[in-house]
């Protein structure tokens, strides 16, 4: 680890903190009761502030090396003319392939890149998504003889990733989310007291913010679509206090006289996160 924060230019003298810090560490196990101390030789130091930023540099070369092997081997999906075969964040990594021969040979590659790094993929806690029209693919994918777990969905970054490509539980789950916001916050969302302008700001800061996370990944058709423009609506209502069966829905509109619409920020932001605004 010292080696590699040389060759990022980090200083003398801070290396030198550092290796004082690591430099005959010793930890102990409890368990029912205290064990005796043991001397730590691999790893970072658990519960520092420094630990996260050492492991980030540690594992960036690692993933430099496999990302150039796998460009080379044109394994990953074109985006904007480039080949884009994983996105990170810190040590939460997915890789990307067109085909299932394609995800095989990355993983073997990953493998046996990190392991000259003396890391190891945790083969347990990866899964395998296939991402198509007919969602009921099926492949199996080993790292040395232990098979990977297929799954039919996964959370990253929030974000819910179906095999067959389908938001429409995420964007269910995020709206009652953000009518639970709501609910919580109702006396001063509904307050006469409180300028219309102000209560907008609010609900699009703590409640619009909620029904939105992650949506630039999100496929949305005409049903969600609905959806959405259901629950904008459900949001003016409760504010001006109108109920659904007074049917003032124009009425609505035109007092709160909002031009930009959920789903027209929904669709900003998805152009945004491609490059495209």
């Amino acid at each position: 680890m010292l080696h590699i924060l040389r060759e990022i230019g980090i200083e003398q003298q801070d290396l030198r903190i550092i290796h004082n810090l690591y430099k005959n560490q010793t930890a102990c196990i409890k368990k029912g009761k205290i064990t005796t101390n043991a001397q730590i030789k691999k790893g970072v130091r658990q519960v520092c502030t420094l630990s996260p930023p050492h492991f980030n540099c540690y594992i960036e070369k690692a993933i430099y090396i496999v990302k150039a092997k796998l460009t080379r081997l044109n394994i990953g999906i074109k985006i904007g003319g480039k080949i884009v075969s994983m996105i990170r964040f810190a040590d939460d990594i997915v890789v990307i392939a067109e085909s299932e021969g394609d995800i095989q040979r990355a993983v073997e590659e990953m493998d046996e890149i990190l392991r000259t790094s003396e890391m190891k993929i945790n083969s347990t806690k990866t899964k395998i998504l296939f991402c198509a029209r007919n969602p009921k693919v099926k492949d199996d994918v080993y790292i040395g003889n232990q098979k990977l777990e297929q799954i039919e969905e996964m959370v990253y970054l929030g974000s819910k990733i179906t095999s067959d490509g389908n938001s429409v539980h995420e964007i269910k789950q995020c709206i009652a989310l953000a009518k639970i916001a709501f609910s919580k916050k109702h006396k001063l969302l509904t307050s006469k007291k409180i300028h219309l302008n102000i209560k907008k700001r609010l609900i699009k800061t703590y409640v619009w913010s909620i029904a939105t996370y992650g949506c630039e990944t999100r496929v949305i058709n005409d049903t969600e679509k609905k959806k959405i423009e259901a629950f904008k609506m459900w949001c003016w209502m409760r504010t001006e206090r109108i109920s659904w069966i007074e049917r003032k829905t124009n009425e609505v509109l035109r007092t709160v006289g909002e031009k930009r619409t959920l789903i027209d920020a929904i669709r900003g932001r998805c152009w945004k996160m491609v490059g495209h605004a």
